[in-house]
């Protein structure tokens, strides 16, 4: 089966009112703390705009199967994961499924970070300390929207 963020293909943006409820947002969360991906979870429950369904992942290792198996709409990603870097992690998946969402978290309150979580491919950056349910719901349904719009632009080049 192939992945919809590998090539271009059906999105989440295809459910209408009409074609009946769109299915749950899945989010992978890569945190070497599973406390974080439990307060994600519980933001996410009280987020009123979409139902999502919330996986964790502890480490990066096996990160390329369980994206596969899991298939995931957005990933959140911790800074720093054991002994890696949530800025190679993103780079890696950048790598295998470009059209993938991700979103690098992190407690440290540096600039730098930031502009280097964009560099490496990420869709957004957020402080662990500054978001709410509403923050977090915005910033994924922003990212995967965003993602989209990047593989829909892909399309029409490739057609051109």
């Amino acid at each position: 089966m192939r992945n919809r963020y590998m090539a271009q293909t059906s999105d989440r943006s295809d459910a209408s009112p009409r074609n009946g409820p769109s299915p749950p947002v899945v989010v992978l969360v890569v945190d070497d703390n599973e406390g974080d991906c439990v307060l994600i979870r519980s933001l996410l429950a009280h987020a009123s705009s979409t139902t999502y369904d919330v996986h964790w992942e502890p480490s990066a290792e096996n990160l390329e199967e369980r994206l596969r198996s899991c298939q995931p709409d957005i990933c959140l990603i911790d800074y720093t994961i054991g002994i890696n870097s949530g800025l190679d992690v993103i780079r890696q998946i950048a790598g295998f499924m470009p059209y993938l969402p991700t979103v690098l978290l992190t407690g440290q309150v540096e600039p730098a970070i930031d502009v280097a979580a964009m560099q490496a491919g990420a869709t957004d950056f957020l402080e662990k300390s500054r978001f709410d349910s509403q923050i977090l719901d915005r910033i994924i349904r922003y990212s995967i929207e965003q993602k989209s719009n990047e593989r829909r632009l892909s399309a029409l080049v490739e057609l051109d």
